[in-house]
């Protein structure tokens, strides 16, 4: 079966970057919000397109994925040869179970979970009036993980949850920075010097409206040869 790449998403565009928070991670600290671009650039999902999002709780933040965020690193992996789900009834003919094959072109046999409606069931809205999909969901998530270990070890999809079920939080503490600029430095041998001195104190470049800012973890002594404008803590 064919393979597909998964969606590149340039994380150096602020516009991507702004349209992200905005729509995906309104509520995220700027520390939660380097967390999640992290967690999206390591498996490659695209909160765009709702492949994983951003969930802020009280003891900290939730990166959750959908089914279609498994889909697509199914998909993307060149080993990946197809997935069929089965499902049976019990002596009333309800709904009972759904069994999820995954194969692999590189293992012998399928990777095969079966996941019971009446562990995952919530009582409520599609688990009510789309009982099949809902359960196909949970049962292709299992199934993918096993197949996928690497890739998907660690990860779950909402649909695994029940209702006020305590899903692990990932607590993200805002680490404290000073801010500085350069106001006026003429002369290239103290730019040069004053680069140097930032540097070896561990200090960010970044640039914004033409201006060269400098990020540090511990407040820095004004040098006596140049004059530094600070912004603020």
């Amino acid at each position: 079966m064919e393979n597909k790449s998964l969606t590149v998403v340039n994380y150096d565009d602020s516009k991507t970057l702004a349209i992200i928070k905005e729509s995906v991670a309104k509520d995220a600290t700027p520390a939660e919000f380097n967390y999640f671009l992290a967690y999206c650039k390591h498996t490659g999902l695209n909160p765009l397109k709702h492949e994983i999002w951003f969930i802020k709780t009280n003891r900290g933040v939730q990166v959750m994925t959908g089914i279609n965020g498994y889909m697509a690193i199914a998909n993307s992996n060149p080993q990946f040869d197809g997935i069929e789900t089965e499902f049976a009834k019990d002596a009333q003919g309800k709904l009972e179970s759904c069994t999820c094959r995954v194969w692999r072109k590189d293992r012998s046999r399928p990777h095969q979970e079966t996941v019971y409606f009446n562990e995952y069931n919530q009582g409520s809205g599609n688990w009510i009036t789309k009982p099949h999909t809902m359960l196909a969901k949970v049962a292709k998530a299992h199934a993918l993980r096993e197949a996928f270990t690497q890739e998907l070890g660690g990860m779950y999809i909402e649909d695994e949850y029940k209702p006020n079920e305590e899903i692990e939080s990932t607590p993200v503490v805002e680490s404290k920075k000073y801010i500085y600029k350069i106001s006026a430095i003429q002369e290239e041998e103290k730019k040069a010097k004053f680069l140097d001195f930032l540097a070896s104190h561990g200090c960010e470049t970044t640039i914004s409206n033409g201006n060269e800012y400098f990020e540090s973890a511990q407040k820095l002594e004004k040098l006596s040869d140049v004059e530094v404008e600070k912004l603020g803590d």
